[in-house]
């Protein structure tokens, strides 16, 4: 995973990077809301809004008619890390921990029953 998001930033109000992130199987069939503010750094009773995986990388995966090769080539690989989590990790969901500076949890499941994938940060305006 390291090397398929390796130099790719999530562009928002700011731009972040993807941090390859693993944690424990949770105890039950979805991680707690104490679990996943635990891993993001934020208080326990933090606002955590689940989203799907594609759109999360909507932006990030949509083409554009007037995109130069470089942008083609980022969008190309957001593609390829957004089809690789979900034909090798199961029940990807994207977890997005807080209001405005909000640290977004991209999750699934791996053989074992632990949660691999990304975190990264975003702003909310």
């Amino acid at each position: 995973m390291r090397l398929r998001s390796e130099g790719l930033f999530y562009v928002s109000e700011t731009d972040a990077q993807l941090e390859v992130v693993r944690f424990p199987a949770p105890k039950s069939s979805e991680p707690t809301t104490a679990e996943l503010a635990g891993w993001a750094g934020k208080p326990p009773g933090e606002r955590i809004e689940p989203q799907e995986l594609q759109y999360f990388f909507r932006n990030m995966t949509k083409e554009h008619s007037d995109m130069g090769e470089a942008e083609k080539r980022e969008r190309a690989r957001f593609v390829e890390l957004q089809d690789y989590l979900v034909q090798n990790l199961r029940q990807v969901k994207v977890y997005q921990v807080g209001r405005r500076r909000v640290t977004a949890l991209i999750l699934g499941f791996t053989p074992t029953g632990e949660l691999a994938g990304f975190k990264t940060n975003l702003v909310q305006t």
